[in-house]
């Protein structure tokens, strides 16, 4: 709930940290995949470094793969 409120706070950080706390206690949580998938896009949007953005919206992209073959 507190990842998800972090998003939607526009605390997208906040949101990718919290949702990585929840992803190494099931890798499986399609909500927290979802969090923070989310929290990176939206983070992508305001990174001026290419190199970073593309890794928020390369491991984004990769969550939400996994996602769809779950």
């Amino acid at each position: 709930a507190a990842a998800k409120n972090a998003l939607a706070n526009n605390d997208d950080q906040w949101a990718a940290q919290l949702s990585d706390h929840l992803l190494a206690i099931n890798q499986n949580d399609s909500d927290a995949k979802q969090i923070k998938a989310d929290a990176l896009t939206k983070l992508a949007r305001d990174m001026v470094n290419a190199t970073a953005r593309n890794y928020y919206l390369t491991v984004a992209r990769e969550l939400r793969e996994e996602l769809k073959a779950d």
